[in-house]
């Protein structure tokens, strides 16, 4: 029998990740069964930063003073795919009362709170939630309750209603004059409609949203925020009377990602078409290039200088979803695309440290050292749980199609026969799983201390 090799680097490592980084005890990613447990820690640990269920609070809103109403939207989309991924329904009915909550007296996702500094791009993220509720059959509101195709196709028509001709066309980031960016036309708020529209397109097989997603990519085109020659997204133009609309050069990695998204959404819909086919290779390949440094996603423009505001944890794990999303209905870049998920999600699970309710999660996992979060770390704690589940995506279905008319009301039921998720074993909760007791942990990292001397001994 073979004696057990052991390269010193690799003892090393494994002492550092037992002793100094929680991660190696109980966020590991080698298997699916894995994933699914660490989704469902990490998921556990970001639901303990929401108190929307909790008298006095107001359900669908995280009340960090850092959180921006868009990103309560994202946190419970990542509640709708955590579900849609592991089948652990146990945040459910709080994501629905939630949701539901913050869809106002229009149904539009304008409620009377957020009304008068709500922005496009607000707005449609909102929707985006409600977009994936329908997409993986998220559990119907009642009877009489609004219901999440129908949400999503309200926002779709406020929207598409705002478009105007200033600039050559786009969508405005905020929709009232009075507010700050209004003479902006920036692409997070474009494309986020246009990556609705592709999707809603996908889903009903109306045309009338193909139309929409092509003003939308032509003005993009045409504006140059999608640059012809190298793939790049800018972030946005502003409205200046009897000046040029040039566009700000700022590189977001939501930005880049919700346009290759959506471009991986018109190339599934259109059946493979060469046009949809070669605007996606293009983007794809920059975003990989821009967004990624060995392999593990960074934010470009802040991360090097340690300055990232608290937008880009959000961006960052949009970034990750919306690439898995894309290698699913764009399979011929899987492989590239996979690579750089699984590097990522190991880097950002060993950036989270401590156990249970003190757990912290950096955003920057490119960085050797840790960097605490100057904030409370739930955006960051998103981030990584987007990350994870960003692995369990790529082998997840195809958004199903919807089976109602498609001028018609939709019943927010599935047409396809779309194969499960597997159902996982276990919930993945931290609560009700055997922990290993203080001994056991020390006399393990006291074996590894030894290997690593062992080890390095041979050195």
């Amino acid at each position: 029998m073979r004696g057990l090799h052991i390269t010193p680097l690799y003892a090393a490592n494994l002492l550092s990740r037992s002793l100094f980084g929680v991660a190696a005890a109980d966020l590991t990613i080698d298997s699916r069964d894995d994933m699914v447990e660490t989704a469902g820690i990490l998921a556990e640990d970001l639901m303990s930063y929401y108190d929307g269920d909790k008298a006095g609070h107001t359900p669908g809103l995280l009340e960090q003073r850092e959180v921006y109403f868009y990103q309560s939207g994202v946190f419970m989309s990542t509640f709708v795919n955590y579900f849609h991924l592991t089948g652990d329904d146990t945040y459910n009915d709080l994501v629905q009362q939630g949701v539901l909550f913050q869809v106002g007296d229009r149904e539009d996702f304008r409620p009377n709170n957020e009304t008068a500094r709500l922005g496009n791009d607000d707005q449609c993220y909102w929707a985006l939630t409600a977009m994936a509720a329908a997409e993986y059959d998220f559990p119907d509101p009642s009877k009489g309750e609004p219901q999440w195709l129908d949400l999503a196709k309200t926002v779709y028509s406020d929207q598409v209603d705002r478009l105007d001709n200033k600039c050559g066309g786009g969508l405005r980031w905020q929709i009232f004059d009075f507010n700050v960016g209004y003479n902006y036309k920036n692409v997070i708020s474009s494309g986020c409609l246009a990556n609705l529209a592709a999707r809603l397109a996908l889903h009903t097989g109306d045309d009338k949203y193909v139309d929409t997603v092509e003003e939308l990519w032509d003005w993009l085109s045409e504006s140059d925020l999608i640059d012809a020659d190298s793939g790049a997204v800018y972030d946005g133009v502003t409205i200046r009377s009897g000046q040029e609309c040039d566009p700000d050069a700022s590189q977001v990695s939501g930005n880049a990602a919700i346009l290759t998204y959506t471009a991986a959404v018109m190339y599934n819909q259109t059946d493979g078409s060469d046009t949809w086919r070669k605007r996606l290779e293009k983007l794809s390949g920059s975003l990989l290039d821009t967004f990624f440094e060995d392999g593990v996603a960074i934010e470009a423009q802040c991360e090097p200088y340690m300055v990232c505001t608290t937008d880009m944890p959000t961006s960052k794990g949009l970034m990750l979803r919306w690439l898995a999303s894309t290698a699913r209905l764009a399979p011929f870049l899987a492989d590239k695309i996979q690579s750089k998920l699984k590097t990522t999600a190991q880097a950002a699970i060993d950036h989270c440290k401590g156990d249970k309710s003190e757990r912290e999660c950096s955003i920057y996992w490119s960085n050797a050292t840790f960097h605490k979060p100057e904030e409370s770390g739930v955006l960051e704690k998103m981030a990584a749980l987007s990350s994870v589940q960003s692995l369990l995506a790529l082998s997840g279905d195809v958004p199903a199609k919807d089976s109602s008319d498609k001028d018609g009301s939709s019943d927010n039921s599935s047409g396809d026969d779309v194969e499960d998720e597997p159902t996982p074993t276990e919930s993945g909760s931290a609560e009700g799983t055997d922990e290993p007791d203080a001994g056991y942990k020390q006399a393990s990292a006291a074996n590894l201390l030894l290997l690593v001397c062992a080890a390095l001994a041979l050195v």
